[in-house]
C-alpha cells in the first residue's frame, strides 16, 4: 500500500467511528452543528457538557442565541494564559415542550414523569474550538463560515 492509500484509509475509519449525535428529548442538534462537530473533533458528550456547565456565558450573535464557554488544555510555558484554548457552542432555548393529548389521555401515562409538561429543549445551533483566550464581555470569535449559515 502506499502512503496516500493509508492515509486515506486512516481518514475513513475515523470518519466510521465518530458517532453522530441524535435528537432526543432534551436536545436538538442543526446538521451544521454536527458538521462543525466533526471537523473540530468535539464529541457529543462535551459539547453537552458545555451547555450544562460552562464556564462563562455570553449573548451570541443570532437574535436569541447563548454562547456558553468552556476552557480546555494548557497554556504554552511563557505565556500568562490561564489555559490553551476555549470550546465554544452556541444554542437556543426551545420553547417547552408540549404533551400531545392522546398520550396523557392513555390510562398510566399520568404520572410518567418522562411526558411531564414543562421540560425545555436545548437546539444546538453550531460549536467550534477557539485557539486563544477571550476576555469576558467582549464579542464571541465565531468562525466566518459559521456567521454566513
Amino acid at each position: 500500500m502506499t502512503t496516500r492509500s493509508v492515509s486515506f484509509v486512516n481518514c475513513a475509519m475515523l470518519l466510521l467511528m465518530y458517532k453522530l449525535p441524535k435528537n432526543d428529548d432534551k436536545y436538538v442538534w442543526t446538521s451544521h452543528a454536527i458538521e462543525k462537530m466533526r471537523y473540530y473533533r468535539l464529541s457529543e458528550s462535551l459539547v453537552k457538557r458545555v451547555v450544562r456547565f460552562p464556564k462563562r456565558i455570553e449573548k451570541a450573535i443570532a437574535p436569541n442565541t447563548i454562547g456558553a464557554m468552556s476552557p480546555y488544555g494548557r497554556s504554552p510555558k511563557g505565556r500568562q494564559q490561564p489555559y490553551g484554548g476555549e470550546i465554544w457552542v452556541m444554542y437556543r432555548p426551545s420553547a417547552e415542550v408540549a404533551t400531545p393529548k392522546f398520550v396523557s389521555q392513555l390510562p398510566g401515562n399520568q404520572s410518567d414523569p418522562t411526558r411531564a409538561p414543562g421540560r425545555q429543549k436545548v437546539k444546538i445551533i453550531s460549536a467550534w474550538r477557539y485557539p486563544g483566550v477571550t476576555k469576558p464581555g467582549d464579542p464571541i470569535p465565531v468562525p466566518e463560515d459559521v456567521e454566513f449559515e
